[in-house]
């Protein structure tokens, strides 16, 4: 299954489902506007991934209860924490480079016909919910330790997901994520 699949199907498909109604859409609206950012999400996540200060940022982060509860649970989130986390797991992803947010809500607004501004403000909130389904992946997968060693096994974990056509290399699905944004 694609990362793109377990984030629109975590706990169930409920998350989104909670996620369409904190923001008056249906869940099709919304399963068609996360469609359209995740895939950022995920090439950033992995480029981030490769860098070694990113790489301790993101893996703290994972490394947080807490973030994993909000792919879990999607009743227990508060707003504005899941807002608050995802703008700082944005923050690290983006380089705190808003201008990277907006062209994302941009993007999918042209795709899924939602107002952007309604966008700007789902992406923190997919940011949270795609970083706690990686959280909870890696940790099934037992890959977490091997990420802070840098083991190529955890490294070719990170290629998995972001492989989205299965073929075994990820460059081309880089290119096809970020064709889309620039």
């Amino acid at each position: 299954m694609s990362i793109l699949n377990l984030i629109l199907n975590a706990a169930g498909g409920k998350v989104m489902e909670q996620v369409a109604q904190n923001f008056g859409l249906s869940k099709e609206q919304t399963t068609t506007a996360a469609s359209s950012m995740i895939p950022a999400l995920v090439k950033s996540f992995g480029k981030t991934m490769g860098s070694g200060q990113g790489m301790l940022q993101i893996l703290e982060m994972m490394g947080n209860a807490k973030n994993e509860k909000f792919a879990d649970d999607p009743e227990s989130f508060e707003e504005e924490e899941m807002k608050n986390t995802g703008n700082n797991i944005l923050g690290v992803l983006f380089g705190n480079n808003k201008d990277v947010s907006r062209n994302v809500a941009a993007h999918a607004s042209k795709e899924s016909g939602i107002d952007a501004s309604i966008l700007k403000k789902m992406l923190p909130v997919l940011a949270t919910v795609a970083l706690g389904t990686f959280s909870k992946k890696a940790k099934a997968e037992n890959v977490m330790e091997g990420f802070a060693k840098n083991d190529s096994n955890s490294m070719s974990w990170i290629s998995g997901m972001i492989d989205q056509d299965g073929d075994g290399q990820i460059w081309d699905d880089v290119l096809g994520m970020a064709k889309k944004f620039f």
